[in-house]
């Protein structure tokens, strides 16, 4: 999901979870409930554990849940603003473009990413002013 910036303790404006709990979940979901319920499934057979589908039909509905939480939280993410590291503004004059660059939070902090994207900002213009009389 972001990766880009440094790791948020809090959730983004917008979003349900941190960067690191998206980024837990969706590896739990994806590799560790599928891995557990695979290999529950398999000693159940050799040993003849009890229960196995009811433990199999558990751990399934909390993978589907957890799912779902990533993906809502991936939909937040991406219809939110949060993914951008700040905005360039472009303000056209009838002399030129003029090209601004905002940063969210600290611009020192960019030399921590490993690549940043940043929102363009349509075009603005600005009539000439007459000179001075």
């Amino acid at each position: 999901m972001k990766g880009t910036s440094k790791m948020s303790q809090s959730p983004s404006k917008g979003t349900i979870l941190t960067d690191k709990a998206y980024n837990v979940l969706k590896h739990v979901a994806a590799v560790g409930l599928p891995a557990v319920s695979t290999l529950y499934f398999a000693l159940a057979q050799i040993w003849h554990f009890p229960d196995t589908d009811e433990v199999m039909a558990t751990i399934s509905a909390v993978n589907v849940f957890l799912g779902a939480v990533v993906g809502v939280s991936s939909f937040q993410y991406k219809n939110s603003d949060s993914k951008y590291a700040g905005e360039v503004q472009i303000t056209e004059t009838p002399e030129k473009k003029i090209y601004a660059i905002s940063v969210n939070g600290q611009p020192e902090d960019l030399d921590q990413m490993s690549e940043a994207t940043f929102k363009i900002v349509p075009l603005s213009s600005t009539p000439a002013v007459p000179p001075s009389a």
